[in-house]
């Protein structure tokens, strides 16, 4: 039957049936009153070569006859040459191609919500280790509006750097909830399978905002050392609700303690894990009533608790210092301040340094809270001390100066200390006494484990001022903790006292030799400054501490040495005093310790390869971690190690802080910097001794690089806009 016949039996009122053609075949186009054929055309992958297209052009892989368009998601057109050339000048086209100011490509436009792509994967490496540069280096993120284009402008035959979109508001996003996240992540899974120890200070930041960081000190298996890592930072005052701008204040030792705890739970680190705490000494941390010392006693049975050393050999120098005359100390300042502003008077003084034969340093700051400034000031004006009494006799005796009343009065008070001998005399005392504190704070501020230490030298360092002061045979004959540092009855005569060969020297000055009353009051205020010294030692640390006392024994020479068994057979005295470490009930664990201590000297054949060449203390357990003879006993050392014993690591995530948010960057929130310091702390990678060059992003970190993720909280970070309060630019 002819379709003619066919067509003829239908009923003139219905519509024909449609005649669908087949993929790749021909079909019947209308033209005018005429039909032509038209051929259905298929993607053809030699397209994708083609210049026009191959940076946007994909094929529909539901539709062997339609294309797609890479940078307009969503769209599906006709796989025609002609049709595909239309969008390719659109304005909506144009707008979305990378470094366009149009509208910004989400990561899931390409593919990243059903998984990374090998090209998607190297795209988000490289944003990530670019926003890891920016981190490490306090890039301010504004930059990148200009880095990405300006990269694609330079380096012209990449198809990675055509592909990388980076603007200020998407890197936040990727340091503060990729970089920042996933290190977070990461870290937070070591420390539910290792015991740790936390550390937290408080600061006030250039914007006058008071936030309060938390360090934690754990073993880490893939650093293979004890490493002290910047855990959080957080606002110390908050607002009571997000519609209420009244800030409260909420510095008190609970709130301080509820968001430290907080701070962990909220990453599901077990409590149970944590075996000491350290801070500095103020009266909300490490009061004896109501403070956070207080709470973790309650809550946490056998945690050792230490205040930071620094932070105690500091004040221990200060309030010695104290006991000299206010005025040694006010010319310190005085001089200073005489030259800090004016460039003219630094001049003029350079001419004097000259004459005088001396290197042409300049004058330094006293500074109260800066733990080694005292005796780097006090050494520079004694170097430029006769400079000084020269440029100070020029100023107020040559009329060319001129100077107005109130500053020739104050050159004149300066001239006056200058001149006196004794003045001398006390910055000597100061040069020789101060270096004993300073020794042993740079010591203590080491990134290195030495709480091993601690308890010997601070015997040391109390020992060697008593000797200073009091009877040798009182000091040596007594044990330590039992001696009266304010024993008048033992202390030195003035002529038995030695305070150092420039004092000795100076004593025999005639104008000092003239003044005996002013001796007796020089000899007085030293042997005060030692008493103090002494006094406040002795009061802020126990001579006798239950476990400090007994660290020596993981020095590793100490560990491989057989003569030192004899005075510590067992580490029974020292599992006793830390239950969070070692179960009291465990003794069954407790026995594999002691055997495996026992054990250790004889068992040379079984000790790692040239383990007895080590000498750092964490390296030299990890080395026995590896071992199955001596794994509970290395495990035993390395949490017993990990205790706190100085605020130093805060203090230098406060000083990171100073350069991320500064004057520019006041307006950086606390989530921000927040971020940026676990973004930096992510690039020192696994090894703990990377950068940003060598970084390599984690599993955690990539699977974090959706849109999601990036964006998923707004970040109200507005950079490099200074605020300004009451015409002051804060």
């Amino acid at each position: 039957m002819s379709d003619n016949e066919e067509n003829s039996d239908r009923s003139p009122t219905l519509t024909p049936p449609r005649k669908l053609p087949k993929k790749g075949g021909w079909t019947r186009k209308k033209e005018g009153n005429t039909l032509s054929q038209h051929r259905v055309q298929n993607f053809r992958q030699q397209w994708l070569k083609d210049p026009t297209f191959k940076d946007w052009l994909l094929p529909d892989t539901n539709d062997v006859t339609k294309a797609k368009c890479a940078y307009c998601p969503g769209t599906s057109m006709v796989a025609e040459l002609s049709n595909l050339k239309t969008p390719a000048s659109t304005k909506k086209h144009l707008g979305n191609q990378p470094g366009s100011s149009g509208k910004t490509q989400t990561l899931t436009s390409f593919g990243f919500q059903k998984g990374l792509t090998p090209q998607n994967k190297e795209k988000a490496r490289a944003e990530i280790k670019l926003a890891a540069f920016f981190a490490e280096h306090n890039i301010a993120y504004s930059v990148a509006d200009h880095l990405a284009d300006l990269l694609k402008e330079v380096v012209t035959d990449s198809k990675l750097i055509k592909e990388i979109e980076l603007k200020r508001t998407k890197i936040t996003g990727v340091v503060n909830n990729v970089l920042g996240e996933g290190h977070k992540a990461d870290l937070a899974q070591k420390l539910q399978n290792n015991q740790l120890s936390v550390m937290t200070d408080e600061m006030t930041d250039v914007s006058t905002v008071k936030t309060a960081c938390v360090v934690v000190r754990y073993f880490d298996q893939d650093a293979q050392k004890i490493c002290s890592t910047f855990w959080e930072l957080y606002k110390v005052f908050k607002q009571t609700s997000d519609t209420d701008d009244t800030s409260i204040p909420t510095a008190n030792a609970e709130n301080l303690y509820r968001a430290l705890i907080d701070s962990l739970t909220n990453r599901n680190v077990p409590l149970t894990n944590m075996i000491g705490f350290g801070s500095d000494g103020c009266n909300v941390m490490m009061g004896d009533n109501d403070s956070v010392k207080t709470r973790f006693i309650r809550d946490f049975l056998g945690i050792i608790i230490t205040k930071c050393v620094c932070h105690s050999a500091h004040l221990c120098a200060s309030e010695a210092c104290k006991q000299l005359p206010e005025s040694v100390e006010q010319l310190a300042r005085d001089i200073y301040n005489f030259f800090k502003h004016s460039d003219k008077r630094q001049f003029d003084f350079r001419n004097f340094q000259s004459f005088a034969a001396v290197e042409p340093h300049k004058i330094l700051k006293p500074s109260q809270t800066r733990w080694l400034s005292l005796l780097s000031v006090v050494e520079r004006i004694l170097e430029q001390w006769e400079a000084l009494r020269l440029f100070f006799i020029d100023f107020t005796t040559n009329p060319a100066h001129r100077a107005r009343a109130d500053v020739r009065n104050r050159a004149v008070f300066i001239l006056e200390k200058l001149s006196n001998p004794f003045y001398k005399l006390y910055f000597c005392f100061l040069e020789w006494s101060l270096p004993l504190f300073n020794k042993f704070n740079l010591e203590f501020q080491s990134e290195k484990v030495v709480v091993h230490n601690l308890h010997e030298k601070i015997r040391i360092l109390y020992q060697e001022i008593l000797l200073r002061y009091l009877q040798r045979e009182y000091v040596m004959r007594q044990n330590l903790g039992e001696i009266n540092p304010e024993s008048q009855q033992h202390q030195l005569h003035d002529a038995a006292l030695y305070l150092g060969v420039k004092v000795y020297e100076l004593l025999k000055h005639p104008d000092v030799i003239r003044n005996p009353a002013d001796i007796a009051q020089f000899f007085s205020c030293c042997k005060n400054f030692y008493k103090v010294a002494a006094t406040e030692i002795k009061k802020r640390y126990n001579m006798e501490d239950p476990v400090l006392s007994k660290l020596q024994v993981f020095e590793p020479a100490s560990a491989l040495s057989h003569n030192f068994r004899s005075h510590f057979p067992t580490l029974m005295p020292l599992m006793e005093v830390v239950p969070r470490i070692i179960a009291p009930a465990d003794y069954a664990k407790k026995q594999i310790i002691d055997n495996q201590w026992r054990t250790l000297p004889n068992a040379q054949a079984r000790h790692p390869e040239r383990l007895n060449e080590i000498s750092e203390p964490d390296k030299f357990w990890a080395q026995l971690l590896k071992t199955e003879d001596f794994s509970e006993l290395a495990h035993f050392a390395l949490s017993t190690l990990s205790l706190p014993h100085a605020n130093a690591d805060c203090e230098r995530v406060f000083s990171k802080v100073n350069l991320i948010k500064t004057d520019l960057r006041n307006r950086l929130t606390v989530e921000t910097v927040n971020g940026t310091l676990l973004a930096a702390e992510s690039a020192k990678d696994l090894t703990r001794t990377g950068n940003c060059v060598n970084f390599e992003p984690t599993k955690e970190m990539y699977s974090r690089m959706t849109k999601d993720k990036i964006y998923g909280r707004k970040n109200d970070n507005i950079e490099d806009v200074p605020d300004i309060i009451f015409g002051e630019k804060i």
